[in-house]
């Protein structure tokens, strides 16, 4: 259960994130090529995230990984909210913790899915993976949807902040990941 909640409040911050994050990068002044650039490093990011975690995820310890993998998230986020650099943008894309996907299909997920099958069986397995996808596009449906909400937010108040401070929303998403990745029983680890 603790991964499905986990995994819920991150498929709702990536949900969101795929929608705002091509028009905020452009609305911040940033050219097509600049934009592709960006979005490149977050697929490069989440191969390189995903061969890690698939070569030294069991040695580094699930957990660990699941943990590291949420805090670079939450940096993520703050990057994404506050720089205009290019660079910038690519470096913490290239850590493989953003997905341009709805349903995030990189590290996080190798190391849930391992996690699952791990301690789950029979029955319960394949249960327990249905709701992991159910609760992986529900709640990245709904961040999809809920990218609409800074748009609709500037109506009512002309003040509000713009597009990319929105994606500090990956914080908490992200410290709340953590914090459930720490609480995890020994039982998620490899044998």
């Amino acid at each position: 259960h603790r991964i499905l909640w986990a995994q819920a409040l991150r498929a709702f911050a990536y949900g969101f994130g795929a929608v705002l994050l091509g028009s905020t990068l452009e609305r911040a002044g940033f050219t097509s090529g600049q934009v592709g650039l960006v979005l490149a490093a977050v697929v490069a990011g989440t191969v390189m995230s995903s061969l890690a975690v698939g070569r030294w995820g069991d040695r580094w310890g699930r957990r660990r990984s699941y943990v590291v993998l949420y805090l670079a998230l939450a940096v993520t986020g703050v990057v994404f909210a506050f720089s205009d650099q290019v660079w910038a943008l690519c470096a913490v894309a290239l850590t493989g913790a953003l997905s341009t996907e709805v349903v995030e299909s990189g590290a996080f997920t190798s190391l849930e899915q391992s996690m699952l099958a791990t301690e789950l069986t029979g029955q319960r397995r394949t249960r327990g993976f249905g709701a992991y996808n159910a609760v992986a596009t529900a709640a990245g449906s709904l961040g999809a949807l809920a990218a609409g909400s800074p748009e609709l937010l500037r109506r009512v108040w002309p003040g509000a902040p713009i597009d990319q401070r929105f994606f500090l929303l990956f914080v908490p998403a992200a410290l709340a990941g953590a914090a459930v990745a720490g609480t995890l029983s020994s039982r998620a680890e490899a044998e």
